[in-house]
């Protein structure tokens, strides 16, 4: 029995996986084209090395389901085998017994009681009736009456209340000048406060790029996508491009640690002075998988045909701007909502990162030829990544749930 089990939860793993593998070809193919042996290549890395949950949480269901379905079919065969043995030999015999007796006595019995005592209820109803109706006549007087009183004292309450609020508001005209900039300063925190939120919300980043050189080009901790001077043609906005993504995140983890010292002084401790102990921490995470992305993400760009320089440059500073938000974040030892607000904005960003990042090598292996390599360096490069954003989600998220927790340290 145990070798059967095994045998059971290899193969329902085996269908997930080719059905996981069959859903990514075919979103590839709606959203690339027809795929080539890299791409499919790509996507059997894929369907391997997503997770799935353990094979009893998916056939425990699927047994419960067909138990459910043979029992439905079972309750359904025996009320059409009921149904037709009721509809065959009941009809006869009750028909006969219902037109040569029952029926006849039946209606020779209504018909002459409504014959005789239909006069005797339209007497008793009709007075029945006005017995009724005359206590809801009164009431409906008192009401109309009511109404009446209470109509004309709101009109008399809002003419009071329009004279108190015109002399409130000749008052409100000679307000001091202090007391309005008090006001202004106010709404212009509000609005720093407001675009800052904005800065943080993940997604809004191609906004300005769609804006001034009328392309999207979504970014990712790692690019993945073409230098835009050699897909676009706008040679002008290739800087911008390519830089647009990675100061934005600057930008955002710059607004969190001015938070941390303005609005959660009380929350929030500043990381150690010691430089070489913050550097030897970050870069040991994980079994140094941020050394090796980093490493990585510097040398390929410079190796691959497409790519280019400020493309490193990006890879660097995104992954240093995560190991910098996941420094300042742990300095906090109780949960406030400037916390918990920024961790679950960098959570999306590295799910959006991820998405991005695939779809970016879909299409660069959809357009090269059969280049093994090429192929092996995007998905090592697609591994790290995963790694480092798994690993930071999961450090972010814990801190969340454990402020206390330090979540700097390899055991964390």
């Amino acid at each position: 029995m145990a070798w059967m089990k095994k045998l059971t939860s290899f193969l329902v793993v085996l269908v997930c996986r080719f059905t996981l593998f069959l859903f990514i070809t075919i979103s590839s193919c709606f959203l690339q084209g027809i795929p080539n042996i890299n791409t499919c290549f790509l996507s059997v890395f894929l369907s391997c090395i997503i997770p799935l949950p353990p094979a009893s949480f998916l056939i425990h269901p699927a047994d419960y389901l067909f138990t459910k379905i043979c029992q439905i079919v079972r309750a359904y065969t025996t009320l059409v085998s009921k149904a037709q043995m009721i509809f065959i030999s009941l009809p006869y015999r009750v028909v006969h017994f219902i037109l040569y007796g029952w029926l006849e006595s039946t209606l020779r019995y209504v018909i002459n009681h409504i014959r005789f005592t239909i006069p005797k209820i339209t007497t008793t109803a009709k007075s029945k009736m006005f017995a009724q109706l005359l206590p809801w006549l009164r009431t409906l007087h008192d009401m109309l009456r009511m109404n009446y009183l209470v109509t004309s004292f709101v009109s008399r309450f809002m003419v009071r209340m329009a004279r108190i609020t015109s002399r409130f508001l000749s008052k409100l005209v000679h307000v001091r000048l202090l007391r309005m900039f008090f006001f202004v300063r106010k709404v212009i925190g509000l609005l720093f406060v407001v675009g800052a939120a904005l800065v943080c919300v993940p997604g809004l980043e191609p906004v300005p790029n769609l804006l001034a050189t009328g392309h999207l080009y979504p970014g990712s901790l790692i690019r993945f996508q073409r230098c835009a001077k050699y897909d676009d043609s706008t040679a002008c906005h290739a800087s911008f491009l390519e830089f647009s993504y990675s100061m934005w995140n600057l930008t955002r983890t710059g607004i969190f640690i001015v938070m941390c010292w303005v609005a959660n002084r009380r929350s929030w401790k500043p990381p150690a002075r010691d430089l070489t102990f913050l550097v030897e921490r970050c870069l040991a995470l994980n079994n140094k998988t941020y050394v090796q992305l980093l490493i990585c993400a510097a040398g390929l760009p410079l190796l691959m045909n497409g790519h280019c320089f400020s493309q490193t440059v990006h890879n660097i500073v995104c992954t240093v701007n995560l190991l910098l938000f996941m420094v300042t974040l742990n300095g906090y030892h109780s949960r406030t909502s400037v916390m918990v607000f920024h961790a679950l904005c960098t959570v999306a960003m590295n799910a959006q990162s991820l998405l991005v990042a695939v779809y970016n090598i879909y299409g660069n292996l959809q357009t090269q030829g059969n280049d093994s390599i090429t192929t092996l360096l995007y998905i090592m490069e697609l591994y790290l990544m995963l790694l480092v954003l798994a690993d930071s989600s999961t450090r972010v998220i814990n801190k969340v749930r454990n402020p206390k927790l330090d979540i700097m340290s390899e055991e964390s």
